[in-house]
């Protein structure tokens, strides 16, 4: 059981915001705000199973509605036996029969909890512009902690739209001194050490046969 709420747990955990698309919803009487929704692409969705469960334990199927549309029956392999949960949706304005297949999918997806999160959020209404004969979004609403990976979540709890801040480790001696022999900054001081003279080597041009001095290496 243990097992199982961690698998669970796992394909309904929050999305990579890069991951997450924005649509224009209900809009307002000028058309210049509209209801933000959050969804995921297909992709999305099987990029999850494959991390979860592995390519070769799930599998997809699907039928004509009931109605028009499609159903689609995804199916997991649980400890050796397949289980499937079926949703179904209508096929769509554009790529008509594409579109109603990637539907279907992703609301079977949901069943299986894969991005359910998403209707959790709280609706927001932002600036929207017309273009033709779609409504397109200027921003997106920043999306709570709650819907965020780990990694992602702020300091402040008031959620972020953009990556944690990268810590850069401090420069060593040596990365400084490579990087002055490349040009870029001085060589860094080091204190004087007292070592025994080593014996004088012979005298050369530097090695290479021409006259010219050997290139600085590391």
């Amino acid at each position: 059981n243990e097992n199982l709420n961690d698998l669970f747990a796992r394909l309904a955990a929050p999305f990579h915001p890069n991951d997450i698309e924005w649509r224009a919803g209900a809009t307002n009487g000028e058309k210049s705000k509209a209801l933000a929704l959050a969804y995921i692409t297909s992709r999305a969705v099987m990029d999850r199973l494959d991390e979860v469960v592995g390519p070769q334990n799930w599998r997809d199927e699907y039928k004509p509605g009931p109605d028009g549309g499609v159903v689609c029956g995804l199916s997991l392999r649980i400890s050796d036996e397949w289980i499937t949960k079926w949703d179904g949706a209508n096929n769509t304005e554009f790529e008509a029969i594409k579109g109603g297949l990637s539907d279907a999918f992703k609301r079977a997806g949901y069943k299986w909890g894969i991005g359910r999160y998403l209707y959790r959020l709280e609706s927001a209404w932002v600036p929207c512009e017309l273009r033709g004969k779609t409504i397109v979004l200027k921003s997106t609403p920043a999306l709570p902690d709650w819907a965020l990976p780990n990694e992602w979540v702020s300091a402040s709890g008031n959620g972020v739209s953009t990556p944690p801040v990268e810590v850069k480790k401090p420069v060593s001696d040596r990365e400084k001194e490579i990087l002055a022999s490349l040009g870029f900054g001085e060589m860094p001081k080091r204190e004087p050490v007292a070592v025994s003279a080593p014996p004088a080597p012979p005298k050369s041009n530097g090695g290479n046969g021409n006259g010219t001095k050997r290139a600085f290496s590391w």
